[in-house]
């Protein structure tokens, strides 16, 4: 078994750089390496067992909001049906998720549609019946977008404010739905 030190990564990340950097089978870090790894803002993906490569921060946010501005986009096509302001307001998230890795300056400004943002989450139980309604399938996808959401809210913690608003925004959403 082989111990990569930080020094070991230090070497290698002059001469090719971490980001392509993939940890084989056998390969253990000292902690002072997985330090220097955690301060450089890498993680490793959730590969094989045998391979694990190093993840950029950078990259996995991006690959984030690449999927967060999809499921938006899909959400507000299927709320086109239901009510064409909700799913401009939705198709807005997702150009505010879109910008998000931009300058302040240049973002898409959602929060015109939130009232307050400091509420607390309301409480919403959906059951099986609901599943069953006409609004059944847009219930499902609101939810989704709110799990994923609050599941990357680490990655997002500059931007929890307008995050957390956007949440606050579907939970109201899906009450609408269910006829609350």
């Amino acid at each position: 078994m082989k111990f990569l030190t930080e020094n070991d990564l230090r070497i290698i990340e002059k001469k090719e750089g971490l980001s392509n950097f993939t940890l084989k089978e056998g390969m253990k870090l000292t902690p002072s390496a997985r330090g220097y790894l955690i301060d450089k803002g890498y993680r490793f993906n959730s590969g094989n067992k045998r391979q694990k490569k190093l993840l950029n921060k950078n990259e996995e946010f991006k690959s984030e909001l690449n999927l967060l501005e999809a499921e938006f986009l899909k959400t507000a096509q299927l709320l086109l049906k239901y009510n064409k302001l909700i799913a401009k307001e939705i198709f807005d998230y997702s150009k505010y998720i879109k910008t998000m890795n931009l300058n302040e300056d240049e973002r898409f400004d959602c929060r015109i549609y939130f009232k307050n943002t400091s509420c607390e989450e309301k409480n919403i139980s959906i059951d099986f019946d609901d599943l069953q309604t006409e609004n059944g399938k847009l219930i499902v996808e609101l939810n989704y977008l709110k799990s994923l959401l609050k599941n990357n809210l680490d990655i997002f913690k500059e931007e929890a404010p307008i995050i957390n608003g956007i949440i606050y925004r579907l939970t109201e959403i899906i009450d609408l739905l269910l006829g609350g």
